[in-house]
């Protein structure tokens, strides 16, 4: 016998509870995937905390090359004065490493677009002992001049002197002849002329000069004669002398010998 109970072709079926999920799709996400305390991403928290506050600090700015050139540098005060920077020690060490390097190869540029010029140093100083000899042989040569210049001045000293004190003793004696003082006189004067010619020696200007120097002697000669001769008429003993040392000034004793022979 069969049964009379079917559901009907037009009539809807409905889901059995008993139903396989798949068969029916859910339109959102099932409440199994879903957290158990849902929180909204701008909030959700992290487990890496570090790295956000690392992310939150200031990035630091690179060591300048100025702070390394002041006159009083100390690196112990220099890296002191980092302490507030933001930066791990590897960091900063890494850093440092780098700028040792670029200055090296700063350097090593440097040294490359000099190198000529060093070359051109370098072959300059070659044979400089025989430029510091030459200079030395200049120096003593020097000192030589200047030595013989001060022993000039010290003999030009001395005849000054010498001409001072004779002076003195002229003005000391009020009882002298007037022909007699000042033919005297006049011998000092050839005699600082005679050792001025020979401390110039030969220079045109001297030689030009000769034939007035001799024409002086000769008058000088002269006037001693006459003097001598008049004071040994008038037997003045002091004259005499004072004549007679006026011809060895000059270098000219022998002439005084000659008048004193003399008839």
């Amino acid at each position: 016998m069969s049964s009379k109970f079917y559901l009907p072709s037009s009539t809807p079926a409905t889901p059995s509870p008993l139903s396989t999920p798949s068969a029916y799709p859910h339109p959102g996400p099932s409440p199994l995937s879903q957290p158990a305390y849902p929180f909204p991403p701008a909030y959700a928290p992290s487990l890496d905390h570090s790295s956000d506050d690392e992310d939150d600090l200031p990035y630091p700015l690179p060591l300048t090359r100025a702070a390394f050139l002041a006159p009083d540098f100390s690196p112990a005060r220099y890296l002191a004065s980092l302490g507030g920077r933001h930066q791990t020690l590897e960091d900063l060490r890494t850093e440092l490493r780098g700028r040792v390097a670029e200055l090296g190869r700063e350097l090593v540029d440097l040294v490359n677009e000099e190198y000529e010029g060093l070359m051109g140093v370098g072959r300059g100083l070659r044979g400089g002992e025989e430029k510091v000899e030459g200079v030395r042989v200049g120096v003593l040569g020097f000192r030589r001049e200047v030595e013989g210049v001060r022993d000039g001045v010290k003999a030009r000293r001395r005849e000054v002197e010498e001409v001072l004190r004779e002076s003195e003793e002229d003005d000391g004696e009020g009882e002298e002849d007037e022909r007699t003082g000042k033919v005297r006189r006049t011998a000092r004067l050839y005699k600082q002329l005679m050792v001025l010619v020979g401390q110039v020696g030969q220079h045109p200007f001297i030689e030009a000069q000769r034939p007035r120097i001799k024409a002086v002697r000769d008058a000088l000669i002269l006037d001693l004669g006459a003097a001598l001769r008049s004071a040994r008429t008038e037997k003045d003993q002091a004259a005499l002398l004072k004549l007679i040392a006026s011809y060895r000034d000059i270098g000219e004793a022998a002439e005084a010998v000659k008048v004193l022979k003399a008839k």
